[in-house]
């Protein structure tokens, strides 16, 4: 079960690091002009860690990956979502 729990922590990182990166262009406190793949990549990530944790429906005991299902429809739809 300590795997699940390590691929749940891992795509909460990835989640929020995505976010932190967002809030702060958005807020003006880096800019990101000359590697602008970074968010991108983090969102993969993302995207990857959440199917990882996810996953653990099928290979542990634990109901917990029932939680990131929801995730998957607002994951799946942001890239047809304009940012402007």
């Amino acid at each position: 079960m300590a795997g699940a729990q390590l691929w749940f922590g891992l795509a909460a990182a990835g989640f929020l690091s995505g976010c932190l990166l967002g809030l702060g262009v958005a807020l003006e406190w880096w800019n990101t002009a000359g590697f602008r793949w970074l968010h991108h990549a983090l969102f993969v990530l993302t995207c990857l860690l959440t199917a990882a944790a996810a996953s653990s429906l099928l290979w542990s005991s634990s109901p917990a990956g029932w939680f990131l299902l929801p995730a998957a429809l607002p994951l799946a739809a942001l890239p047809t979502v304009n940012g402007h």
